[in-house]
């Protein structure tokens, strides 16, 4: 049992979960930090509810930097993983984040067992939130709200410190949630990390 084993059963399940609701959208391999970072799965719907994967043959290692990440942005985070990471996974993630056990069954398939459900986030971090926005989205969000004045010659980060200025963390949450629900397309990622890039977080 593969991340691939268990990405497929999860997937297959959340689109289960949600195909009877009109705004829910279900989003494997979802881009933060403008590429530095993804996240396995997302389900958006009223809350950013983000879902990474930690098969056996999978480390640990990376998950301290993807809590980071995660925590600064996601209303809910829920980790699913295998056996072998139970015990230590459960002595490093938040309380708050969500545990999903997947097990292999004797037709070698998957199944996913909830054994915490998630709550919230108490500690999103508007900057961040904020930065799943594409500069012209955080743009025409600040029009939406009167604010987008002198805006000529201010790199990505500015726009995102401008736009939290002026839109309280429930007004951004629901704004983003929207603009990422009506998308018509995707940019691919083009990795070109830049100084103002690193400095995101």
């Amino acid at each position: 049992m593969n991340d691939f084993d268990i990405r497929e059963a999860l997937l297959t399940e959340l689109t289960e979960k949600y195909k009877d609701d009109s705004r829910a959208r279900v989003f494997n391999e979802f881009s933060l930090r403008h590429g530095l970072n993804r996240i396995d799965l997302i389900v958006l719907n009223e809350d950013l509810h983000g879902f990474e994967i930690k098969s056996d043959k999978d480390s640990l290692e990376r998950l301290f930097d993807q809590m980071r990440v995660y925590n600064s942005i996601f209303d809910k985070v829920t980790l699913v993983i295998g056996w072998r990471h139970y015990e230590t996974a459960m002595k490093i993630i938040p309380e708050w984040w969500g545990v999903q056990l997947a097990c292999s069954t004797s037709e070698e398939s998957v199944e996913i067992y909830e054994f915490r459900e998630p709550t919230k986030n108490p500690n999103i971090d508007a900057f961040s939130l904020a930065t799943l926005l594409w500069k012209s989205e955080a743009i025409e969000m600040m029009e939406q709200y009167g604010l987008a004045r002198d805006l000529s010659g201010k790199n990505r980060k500015d726009i995102y410190r401008e736009l939290i200025k002026g839109v309280n963390l429930d007004s951004l949450k629901q704004g983003v949630v929207e603009v990422l629900r009506s998308r018509k397309y995707w940019k691919v990622d083009e990795l070109h990390v830049s100084d103002d890039d690193l400095c995101l977080l």
